[in-house]
């Protein structure tokens, strides 16, 4: 039989002195005040283990004779649920409601760009390649935060040329397009011009304005799926070394790995590229809730080692 692993549920730890401190548990909403050498224990376990082995990687852990006491305290975390259980963790996200979801369609490839007309044009390519080879048809939009009227122009230019070579829609979005939807926007009175100038462009002169641009890219692309891609990124799509099969449900903000190499011949190298619909991707989870990715899900291909309170409890819902 294989025995059962725990981490430390979702806790927030207080001093409150004299040694102590308070330990609040975010999932049942309980709090218990603890010896800070016990909160210590109990902070420690932080990744999916046995009781055994939690023992063992104790910060405490001096001499082979505490690892009884040391089992003994953790098995009382676990019997309070300051412990969670990894099996039964996976168990609750799996058991949870699961509304139908719609099959979706994305309709617009939307680039944010700046001043880069060639690498725009190596996106677009990219992502234009990548749909034809797949039977797939996208409206293609530019929000364009270029500072510069010659530098507008030369993007201007280019997109018109590949526009007419591939034959595909490309609409533009640059300072005068931008300043035409403010004016619109404030025409009625409803929003005070001030909001609309911070939202779409730089009036306090802090010389980036890319979530400007992020803003007006949402408002263009209002009422609609797209999805949005820099202009430094292809459509040509390569695996992650040694991946498996499920899905890993995260509350950390950063959850992804990185991998670092020397130069860029080797990392492409260590690339396998696949013929995959780069858009589709992105269709199997947009407008899905998190419990509705996960069915028909092999059990043991659901991760939750990362799972936080507040996912999990949208998880549920």
């Amino acid at each position: 039989m294989v025995e059962k692993r725990w981490r430390a549920a979702d806790i927030l730890r207080l001093g409150i002195g004299e040694g102590q401190q308070l330990v609040y548990s975010r999932a049942t909403r309980t709090a218990r005040v603890l010896p800070r050498a016990q909160a210590a224990l109990l902070a420690s376990c932080q990744t999916f283990r046995t009781l055994d082995e939690h023992a063992r990687a104790a910060p405490s852990q001096l001499e082979p004779s505490a690892m009884a006491s040391t089992r003994a305290q953790l098995q009382t975390f676990a019997r309070d649920g300051l412990l969670v259980e990894e099996a039964s963790l996976r168990a609750r996200c799996l058991a949870a409601p699961r509304p139908d979801a719609e099959p979706v369609s994305i309709s617009t490839v939307s680039v944010v760009t700046a001043d880069r007309v060639a690498s725009l044009e190596r996106c677009l390519s990219s992502y234009i390649d990548n749909a034809r080879s797949h039977q797939r048809t996208f409206q293609f939009q530019v929000m364009d935060d270029a500072r510069t009227a010659e530098a507008r122009t030369a993007t201007q230019q280019m997109l018109r040329t590949l526009a007419r070579d591939r034959r595909v829609e490309i609409a533009y979005a640059g300072a005068d397009e931008k300043r035409a939807l403010a004016a619109a926007l404030t025409r009625d009175g409803e929003i005070p011009p001030d909001v609309i100038e911070f939202a779409l462009f730089d009036p306090e002169g802090c010389g980036r304005s890319t979530g400007a641009n992020h803003n007006a890219q949402l408002l263009y692309s209002a009422g609609q799926l797209f999805v949005s891609v820099d202009d430094d990124t292809t459509a040509r799509l390569a695996a992650i070394p040694g991946p498996k099969a499920g899905i890993g449900l995260s509350s950390e903000y950063q959850s992804q790995p990185t991998w670092f190499f020397a130069d860029r011949g080797r990392a492409l190298d260590a690339a396998t590229f696949e013929d995959r619909d780069a858009i589709a991707i992105h269709e199997q989870v947009i407008g899905r809730t998190a419990s509705a990715c996960l069915s028909d899900l092999d059990p043991v291909s659901l991760g939750v080692d990362r799972l936080g309170a507040m996912l999990l409890a949208g998880v549920l819902l």
